[in-house]
């Protein structure tokens, strides 16, 4: 599973500044406040998603897939 652990860890790798992209664009359509929970609410899935799949990866194989089969 190399392929996908690099992609996932690209992702993870690229979420700052994604977020510091859409902070930029999103100020101008929602007040700061919301804005703010929005893009708070998703660096803690990020890092919440980085948790889980460093724990998986330390374990077994299976259990990385069952996590990347879920919808």
């Amino acid at each position: 599973m190399p392929g996908m652990r690099s992609i996932i860890a690209d992702i993870l790798d690229q979420t700052p500044r994604v977020l510091d992209e859409v902070r930029a664009e999103i100020l101008k359509l929602f007040p700061e406040p919301v804005a703010e929970a929005i893009l708070n609410g998703l660096n803690v899935q990020a890092e919440h998603l980085g948790r889980r799949i460093s724990m998986n990866w330390k374990s077994s194989a299976p259990d990385l897939v069952r996590l990347s089969s879920r919808s």
